[in-house]
């Protein structure tokens, strides 16, 4: 089976758009580049999927191609694909800086048979046993909580006019996806393309998320597909609340970081994802240098074969 990976610049040259993580990372580079440790994730990711997924695929643009060749990273890959970002970029005009992964939501819906997409930050600790998810239609990495500046109201809902959603439903995320039902895929690129068109409604990291993961359970619960996903628990709130003495206390209500109602059908795939740790390696040079020896040490495993644990 493929593993894709996505690695599209065009959000990078929209820097007064940008939001996220790529909002921080404009005060440490100029242009498009990557940053020590995201050299280091995205080259361990790709060795990873190679040994425990299979074929590996990375889909970038030419600008992209370049930033990768310079950190010799292209070599990380089985195959790597130029003509169909290059494409949507040069057909395809909105708001790239909010709509930072529609990039990767393209790439996605353009698969013509089941496949495994990963962030580049997204490392696999064992191989993927394929008898526990062929039953599935769709399988991701956790559920999630639309909260804060990502909740989405009800007049930006009928801002955007979609044919259908679910205002109570919370959010697949899609660092891991395992795409079984592909016929899903036209229905992802029809609701995506309606949220990053629209001219009416204000835009912002609300509706980029609806417009990356959001619609995505909203589809799986409209088609009645059969949906997994590697986290028994569902994340309900931040990390970044969760700051004692000042932060959440639950004896007065507080909300948890996560609960688990034993209704999600998990599977037991290891892996590390580097998300939550990119607010402390870009501010703090300690954690990089604890993170690049980490790093280090599973090329090293990888590189050589040998299991990660």
């Amino acid at each position: 089976m493929n593993s894709i990976f996505v690695y599209w610049t065009k959000p990078y040259l929209y820097k007064n758009n940008s939001i996220e993580y790529n909002s921080d990372k404009h005060n440490w580079v100029k242009g498009v580049d990557l940053l020590s440790y995201e050299v280091e994730y995205t080259k361990t990711s790709a060795l990873s999927a190679s040994k425990y997924v299979g074929k590996s695929i990375l889909y970038t643009d030419s600008l992209g191609y370049e930033v990768f060749k310079k950190y010799n990273l292209l070599e990380c890959y089985d195959e790597i694909n130029v003509d169909l970002l290059n494409e949507f970029t040069d057909n395809h005009t909105f708001d790239a800086g909010t709509y930072w992964t529609s990039g990767k939501t393209y790439v996605i819906c353009n698969q013509k048979e089941p496949f495994i997409f990963l962030d580049l930050d997204f490392i696999l600790l064992e191989k993927v046993d394929y008898e526990l998810l062929k039953n599935y239609d769709l399988i991701h990495n956790q559920w999630e909580l639309s909260r804060n500046d990502l909740y989405v109201s009800n007049n930006k809902f009928k801002q955007l006019d979609l044919p259908y959603h679910y205002p109570n439903n919370l959010y697949p995320n899609t660092s891991f996806l395992y795409v079984n039902n592909i016929t899903l895929l036209k229905e992802y690129w029809e609701l995506h393309k309606k949220i990053i068109y629209n001219t009416e409604v204000e835009t912002g990291a609300d509706t980029w998320l609806l417009a990356d993961q959001g619609i995505l359970g909203y589809i799986a619960r409209f088609m009645k597909l059969n949906i997994g996903c590697l986290e028994e628990c569902a994340y309900i709130s931040h990390v970044d609340d969760w700051k004692y003495p000042a932060g959440v206390d639950l004896n007065y209500g507080g909300m948890p970081y996560k609960v688990y109602l034993g209704k999600y059908k998990s599977i037991s795939i290891k892996y590390y994802h580097v998300w939550l740790h990119k607010a402390k390696l870009i501010e703090k040079e300690e954690e990089r240098t604890l993170f690049s020896n980490k790093m280090n040490t599973l090329i090293k495993n990888l590189e050589k074969g040998t299991t990660l644990l």
